[in-house]
């Protein structure tokens, strides 16, 4: 079976709330280089409030960063409030060559 390459791509939900409230959804994919297929989807929510004229009380969750794995055919995954990665291992589809 062939090797694959993925890469990773971040991309933004985009902000929403109210005038007092900023919420935020990121998204982190592992894309299959060659198909451009995403196989895996991370996700991270930030929200911050008003006040006083500044942003303040930010909370963060779910995915902050995700790294390929050295094997090519996992990825460590960091998240908020976590010291220690999280080894988590890219689907795999058999070779239909």
């Amino acid at each position: 079976m062939q090797r694959k390459h993925y890469r990773i791509v971040e991309r933004s939900g985009g902000g929403h709330g109210d005038l007092y409230e900023l919420e935020q959804e990121d998204y982190i994919d592992v894309v299959d280089a060659e198909t451009g297929e995403v196989v895996l989807t991370f996700e991270s929510q930030h929200r911050a409030s008003l006040e006083g004229g500044v942003w303040a009380n930010w909370s963060h969750t779910g995915v902050r960063r995700v790294e390929l794995g050295e094997d090519g055919m996992s990825v460590r995954v960091f998240r908020y409030g976590f010291d220690e990665p999280e080894n988590v291992r890219i689907p795999t589809q058999p070779d239909r060559s």
